[in-house]
């Protein structure tokens, strides 16, 4: 009786051991959500700070660090600051309340796609910032990077006159600014860099295989598009779409995501 009682608390303290899980530091907040009562949790990252959200008509710019929440709005003639907010996980995004000299503000963050009013520049977050006795904000948040980075995309579309059959042309963007890939024969490595106009891609270079001439030029054309890039943007399928002057133009899927 003594074996077996032994035997059963050690049981249950190696399936309680199993069950913990690391604390999370405070730079890896998650957002979690269970749908239907499922012992099964899916958990989602909260945007990373620092984070900068803006819009338009009226201006505004709002700043968020570790410790600081600044907003200038009225085309600058405003400002507000306060201590940054714990952040309060909703069902796509996250809310931000803090308060200062009797002043309150929330500011909320939804993942959906967002384009700049102005600018055309896309970012991953759409926001949306009230303060008592001004009108809501509405703009856009977050690094228009997380948008490019993570996936290999492949080309499906070149200038609106699609590719070789069989061919493959894929693009890698890196967080560190690199963009690299496979032109159709050759593999290519070059720099791209957002700025508050659009997307630019230069330094590019190449290997030196021969392939036959059909593939040597639709690469050309390839790289001759990447070189004109100048904004980028995502339609309602998810594609890539890297847009530059005189109608030169990508269209590109995430892997997988197309046969």
């Amino acid at each position: 009786m003594m074996i077996w009682r032994a035997m059963t608390a050690l049981t249950a303290a190696l399936a309680l051991g199993a069950c913990q899980t690391e604390p999370e530091s405070p730079g890896d907040v998650q957002a979690r959500s269970c749908a239907g009562g499922s012992d099964v949790c899916e958990s989602q990252e909260l945007p990373q700070l620092p984070l900068t959200a803006r819009g338009q008509e009226p201006g505004w710019l709002l700043n968020m660090s570790q410790s600081t929440l600044t907003l200038d709005y009225q085309y600058g003639q405003k400002q507000f600051s306060a201590p940054t907010p714990e952040p309060e996980s909703t069902a796509n995004g996250a809310r931000y309340l803090t308060r200062n000299d009797g002043q309150t503000l929330v500011f909320e963050l939804t993942r959906d796609y967002c384009e700049d009013s102005m600018s055309g520049m896309p970012y991953p977050y759409t926001a949306t910032v009230t303060l008592a006795d001004e009108a809501t904000l509405n703009g856009c948040a977050g690094d228009p990077r997380a948008l490019l980075v993570g996936p290999e995309w492949v080309v499906e579309d070149i200038n609106g006159q699609g590719i070789i059959d069989s061919s493959r042309i894929t693009l890698n963007f890196t967080e560190n600014g690199n963009v690299q890939g496979l032109a159709s024969c050759n593999r290519y490595n070059g720099r791209y860099q957002l700025t508050g106009q659009g997307l630019r891609i230069e330094q590019l270079s190449q290997t030196r295989m021969a392939c036959a001439p059909a593939l040597m030029q639709q690469e050309q054309k390839v790289l001759e598009t990447l070189a004109n890039v100048t904004r980028f943007r995502l339609d309602k399928t998810g594609a890539l779409h890297l847009e530059g002057g005189e109608g030169k133009a990508l269209k590109a899927y995430k892997s997988g995501t197309v046969e």
